[in-house]
């Protein structure tokens, strides 16, 4: 096991910046820039249902589980908001692709 030098055991220093994704070891096996997006073409290519309307969610439903999920935060690398959830809700039931 190698051990600690002085310079490769410093803190790494806070930021502020939101966490920038890692590379995604399945994007050369998918050809996506990510996992999402590579998930949802895989989905999209197995003919599997792509949005939450599919499998009985409804629009009247979408800010309630908004409300649960930003009350039941879990740690995350990016912060997350009720309104980044929510627009992330929105595009999974609509059955929008994500963005890379």
């Amino acid at each position: 096991m190698p051990r600690c030098t002085p310079s490769s055991c410093r803190p790494r220093p806070r930021t502020t910046e939101p966490a920038r994704p890692r590379p995604w070891p399945g994007s050369r096996a998918l050809d996506a820039e990510d996992a999402a997006a590579g998930l949802y073409d895989l989905a999209v290519a197995l003919g599997a249902k792509l949005r939450l309307a599919d499998i009985g969610l409804r629009a009247s439903d979408l800010d309630r589980a908004a409300d649960l999920a930003a009350e039941n935060p879990y740690p995350n690398p990016t912060p997350l908001t009720r309104e980044r959830i929510r627009a992330l809700l929105d595009d999974a039931f609509h059955g929008r692709r994500p963005a890379s």
